[in-house]
């Protein structure tokens, strides 16, 4: 299952954009989502997957 990263200040310099890494610089969905929903989380399928979910308010 998905779970946030540490929250930790990144400069461009500390990000590997070259073609063979440049997918190693993901994984911080799950923390903006955090950070922008009212609620959110992770459910498993029956089937082995996964939905990753979020409540926004729209104001």
């Amino acid at each position: 299952m998905p779970s946030p990263r540490p929250v930790v200040e990144l400069e461009l310099d500390d990000l590997d954009l070259s073609e063979e890494n440049f997918d190693d610089n993901g994984g911080w969905g799950l923390s903006l989502a955090r950070e922008l929903a009212s609620e959110c989380g992770v459910t498993r399928t029956e089937h082995g997957g996964k939905w990753v979910w979020a409540k926004l308010a729209i104001s």
